[in-house]
């Protein structure tokens, strides 16, 4: 299929690609540098630019729905269920490269680690260290997000999930329901000061791990317009157009 896409590549501009495509999408809630709700109420951010970007180069495609922003589990749903054709910036994981066609090359990596209560003697700098802390080690992640399935597999160690939301997990952290915040660093300490927790939580500097985000697509969409959408990926990767959205997003 990326021999194919590749080929549809060369014709991009032509007439070729210019029937019209109308694909369903949708923002995703609290998703920072994906999705950023401006003072104002606008959307924009990486995915917003990118997905404009595609439309830009491939002149049939229209994609609808990008003024909506949902929740995280919400929009997977819909996703596998057809109700949406694709969504932006999902981590790759083996859960979802069963349940959609995740689209290479990835948009972007992000590095993620940990976020503390003040005070707290625990630091650890690896998946080895934290299994060795002393006390609880309960780690908070928000619902639905693609690194759940990584921290199902570590031994000893207590998830909660029922965050909906960055914030509401910094609020548990503080409160002490959860021990240890796992969250991208490239936003992380954002967070914290738009939650005016400056002087409760601190971000540990260490990479844990890292994740690649990518376009993911309903395995409902015929080839065709699999492969068209790939074109236009490698089209932007070509011109440097997906690398210097990151930087402006995510320097």
């Amino acid at each position: 299929m990326l021999l194919r896409a590749r080929l549809l590549l060369l014709l991009l501009g032509t007439s070729v690609l210019a029937a019209p495509l109308s694909l369903r999408s949708a923002a995703q809630e609290d998703s920072a540098p994906k999705f950023v709700r401006l003072a104002d109420g606008r959307i924009s951010g990486i995915c917003i630019e990118l997905l404009r970007a595609m439309e830009a180069i491939d002149p049939g495609l229209r994609i609808s729905g990008l003024e909506q922003s949902l929740p995280l589990p919400r929009l997977e749903r819909m996703l596998e269920q057809g109700q949406l054709d694709l969504a932006c910036g999902l981590i790759h994981n083996p859960q979802r490269a069963e349940k959609f066609r995740l689209l290479r090359p990835a948009l972007y990596t992000a590095s993620y680690g940990f976020a503390i209560r003040r005070g707290d003697s625990a630091r650890p700098q690896s998946w080895a260290e934290l299994a060795r802390v002393d006390g609880p080690r309960t780690v908070l992640a928000v619902s639905g997000s693609g690194v759940i399935s990584k921290l199902s597999s570590l031994p000893g160690v207590s998830i909660d999930t029922s965050a909906i939301s960055p914030r509401q997990n910094l609020v548990k952290l503080q409160y002490g329901r959860g021990r240890f915040f796992y969250y991208r660093l490239q936003g992380l300490q954002r967070e914290i000061l738009e939650a005016g927790l400056g002087e409760q939580i601190e971000v540990l500097p260490s990479v844990i791990d890292e994740y690649s985000f990518h376009l993911a697509l309903s395995r409902s969409l015929p080839s065709p317009v699999v492969e068209r959408l790939q074109a236009a990926l490698l089209k932007l990767q070509a011109d440097k157009t997906l690398a210097r959205l990151i930087l402006t997003w995510q320097p």
